[in-house]
């Protein structure tokens, strides 16, 4: 409901809001199947449905997505950014948060876009939930100072909670020598 976009889409006619759509999902369902044009999609939506799972069953994957080209990783942690994202709730962890840092984990090279991810927050609406959890997600040097400075932001310009959080983890990370 907080995008525009989907907004004005569903305020097109002929209004649906009483039919019922499963017939349509089987057959757009089928079809995709049926022309295997997009196996590898089906695929990439089984391993990010398996990530918005908890900490503990999510944790099992990480061996199963170092398998993952980077391309596939890289779709995956965009369908589970979506999910997050249309979800809406962001003072509380999501769905799919824990899932992230497995496969950011697990891939490396998507360290800028859990960055980009978490910085596209809602900062006035985020829990504390986002301050922790990544350390040994983000390894890279450059991406740990744009963490910092992400931090430094939350600091500053965040809920009440998240304040306190950021700048908690921030001294911690000082003291352990990350910047």
């Amino acid at each position: 409901m907080s995008s525009e976009f989907v907004r004005a889409w569903a305020k097109i006619e002929p209004a649906i809001g009483t039919t019922d759509l499963r017939p349509y999902l089987f057959v757009g369902k089928d079809r995709k199947d049926y022309f295997g044009a997009t196996t590898v999609l089906g695929q990439v939506v089984s391993i990010a449905e398996k990530l918005l799972g908890s900490k503990f069953s999510v944790q099992a994957l990480e061996p199963e997505l170092r398998q993952l080209a980077l391309p596939e990783a890289a779709q995956v942690l965009d369908l589970l950014r979506a999910r997050i994202v249309s979800g809406d709730t962001f003072d509380t962890e999501p769905a799919g948060a824990a899932g992230i840092a497995v496969l950011v984990k697990a891939q490396s090279a998507l360290q800028p876009q859990l960055l980009d991810f978490l910085e596209g927050l809602p900062s006035n609406r985020l829990g504390p939930w986002v301050c922790s959890g990544w350390e040994g997600v983000i390894k890279d040097v450059d991406q740990n100072r744009r963490y910092d400075q992400l931090l430094e932001g939350w600091k500053t310009d965040g809920s009440t909670m998240l304040k306190a959080t950021a700048s908690g983890v921030l001294k911690t990370r000082q003291q352990a020598g990350r910047r």
